[in-house]
């Protein structure tokens, strides 16, 4: 995930890369110290301003897991709609939504969409 983290982050600096830019994406850097949730929501909103990280993301095939597939573009536009509409207007507004809560709120939006 931190791979992918770092991918979205030079997407971004490539195509938007001035100092102030490059300054406010220091935060994303994934770190040793991340939990898991802290790492799901600095790919997530990261994705969210980035349309080629979030096509590789959708277009990823793993090696690894069985029966798994690319995720349907239909689907895809769906789920980044509402990340970008609702979600994550809603966790800034609202203080008291917890890592937890959100990257839940993402997973029922993404398993819905």
């Amino acid at each position: 995930m931190s791979q992918v983290i770092r991918s979205a982050i030079a997407g971004i600096t490539a195509e938007h890369g001035t100092p102030g830019v490059c300054d406010a994406l220091l935060p994303f850097q994934p770190s040793p110290d991340d939990c898991l949730h802290s790492l799901r929501i600095k790919l997530l909103v990261l994705v969210d301003q980035d349309k080629t990280s979030r096509r590789r993301l959708c277009e990823f095939v793993s090696p690894v897991v069985r029966n798994y597939a690319p995720v349907p573009p239909e689907k895809a536009d769906r789920f980044f709609a509402d990340l970008h509409d609702a979600l994550i207007p809603e966790w800034i507004k609202d203080e008291t939504i917890t890592a937890g809560e959100f990257v839940d709120r993402a997973r029922m939006s993404y398993l819905i969409s």
